[in-house]
């Protein structure tokens, strides 16, 4: 949660940016089923920016910025978190990258509707990974729903993050109807979300598809299958 506790200092959320790696988490998590994510949009949506460069890890520097947010020695942080196995692969290699920059991440595993209920309607949270599925190919269904201040308590943004500047970008976007400038502000939204740190994106991942080996006559469309894409994040 971005507006209370140790995660309200920018530092700390920065040390966790810069401690993820994508690709392990992928591997580690995943087996490889699925891509890494950079940007809060999904590559099929309009608003996506191929070319967005996320934080990379670099553990001196999330131990630079941890020590310079007071916390030199590490810190213990708990993870309120969704106990199943879409969640706690993922949330247990972050546990241990985070882990190599000195934050001791302890978790309070919890069954789906106790935790949707803390996180999502109560808000009562340190921090937790998530996924969110896209189901309208537009940058501002998600960045929107999960980070404009006017979602605070009554949409998606329960992290309770507030910042005047991004409000303003989504705004501007939303209504720009030339896609060149529409575009431009969306990358820099991204810019604004990475430096500020609200959530972390890590990767997208799809629902499989499986049939028999003797089915005839049907198209695969990939683009459904991309509709579906889930984002997992840090939030």
């Amino acid at each position: 949660d971005s507006s209370d506790g140790v995660f309200s200092d920018v530092r700390v959320r920065q040390a966790v940016s810069y401690a993820v790696n994508r690709e392990d988490i992928l591997t580690g998590a995943k087996n490889g089923n699925g891509s890494l994510a950079y940007c809060y949009c999904a590559p099929m949506c309009v608003g996506y920016d191929a070319e967005f460069q996320a934080n990379e890890q670099n553990i001196e520097k999330a131990k630079q910025l941890l020590a310079e947010a007071g916390y030199p020695d590490g810190l213990t942080v708990t993870c309120q978190q969704d106990s199943s196995a879409t969640y706690m692969p993922v949330a247990e290699v972050v546990q241990a990258q985070l882990k190599d920059i000195g934050i001791n991440l302890e978790f309070d595993k919890m069954e789906r509707t106790t935790w949707m209920d803390v996180v999502s309607v109560n808000r009562q949270f340190d921090i937790t990974v998530r996924q969110s599925t896209y189901s309208i190919f537009d940058a501002d269904y998600m960045l929107t729903r999960r980070l404009h201040s006017k979602n605070i308590g009554v949409g998606g943004n329960y992290s309770g993050y507030a910042n005047p500047k991004l409000d303003e970008v989504l705004d501007a976007a939303r209504t720009e109807p030339d896609a060149v400038k529409r575009q431009a502000l969306y990358t820099e939204a991204y810019a604004i979300v990475r430096d500020d740190a609200p959530m972390i994106p890590l990767l997208y991942t799809a629902s499989p598809q499986i049939t028999n080996v003797n089915l005839r006559g049907m198209m695969d469309d990939a683009s459904w299958r991309d509709l579906w894409s889930r984002l997992y994040f840090i939030r």
